[in-house]
């Protein structure tokens, strides 16, 4: 199905940076058979119109001293505004994705932390954000795949 204003190619785009965001244009205007100019102005086209967003390195983050990842699940009080405590969360360096949802949680959050003393730090921080009623988690244990990235297979 083609939304209005956006076309195959323009798709074709996004799902080629999609994984792999390093691909260049002239890359790009091969794989799909166009050529580097067309490439380029409809790269400029989704970026300008906010399909495309930014570009963003996925990293591992174990490598990088972070040895926790957790997927956080907050409930809010009755008086809670989900907007505004996802924008706080959001603010935090640990938070790596956070969602506003609708059913038994209001925010859904995956955060990266050093160690579990980092971990523990954190939940102290984070139930002391206005609103928050609960926060259930879970500790990752493996990813398989993250922003179209496959970690095995």
């Amino acid at each position: 199905m083609r939304e209005a204003g956006f076309s195959e190619v323009e798709r074709k785009i996004i799902n080629l940076l999609k994984t792999n965001a390093r691909l260049s244009v002239r890359e790009i205007a091969r794989i799909l058979g166009v050529s580097p100019t067309t490439v380029s102005r409809k790269l400029a086209k989704l970026e300008r119109m906010g399909y495309i967003r930014g570009y963003v390195a996925i990293t591992d983050d174990s490598k990088l001293g972070y040895e926790c990842s957790l997927l956080l699940l907050i409930k809010l009080d009755k008086d809670g505004d989900p907007d505004l405590v996802a924008k706080e969360i959001s603010q935090l360096d640990e938070s790596c994705m956070c969602l506003t949802t609708v059913g038994t949680y209001d925010v859904v959050t995956l955060v990266t932390c050093r160690n579990p003393a980092h971990v523990e730090n954190l939940m102290r921080k984070l139930r002391a954000i206005a609103g928050v009623s609960s926060i259930e988690s879970f500790f990752v244990v493996r990813r398989y795949k993250m922003m179209n990235v496959n970690f095995y297979g």
